[in-house]
């Protein structure tokens, strides 16, 4: 499966609709499943996490997502920043991934490793994928 950036930043637009950027580069992004995405995510943690650093662990998150293959094109997986997550007000970075469901928020470096929808109990301001 895949999908355009052109609907990916839609369904991100109907979410978040102030958000100043949505740096989408490719035409098409491959839909991978969330768990693989997580799986390979967590890496991440043992590799940069250690220190609770959210921009740390989630750069490392994208980075090593985004070597997998999904179905011959990048996964629809990146960081996001905001202000706001979960309705609690904090500056924050976590993943961000695109799937068939909708999009989905990942906080790797939380210890629960935490992932819900997106919603607009968040308020993400730029993403990069």
């Amino acid at each position: 499966m895949k999908a355009t950036a052109t609907e990916i930043r839609a369904a991100m637009r109907k979410l978040w609709p102030n958000a100043s950027l949505l740096w989408l580069p490719d035409e098409e992004y491959g839909l991978c499943d969330l768990d693989s995405l997580i799986r390979t995510a967590m890496a991440s943690r043992e590799i940069g996490g250690r220190h609770g650093d959210c921009n740390a662990v989630a750069l490392q998150a994208y980075a090593l997502v985004n070597r997998a293959d999904c179905d011959g094109l990048a996964p629809a997986f990146g960081m996001a920043y905001g202000d706001r997550f979960r309705g609690a007000e904090r500056s924050h970075t976590v993943n961000i991934a695109y799937c068939e469901d909708g999009v989905h928020l990942v906080d790797i470096a939380d210890p629960l490793k935490t992932t819900w929808t997106g919603s607009h109990n968040d308020n993400i301001l730029t993403v990069i994928m």
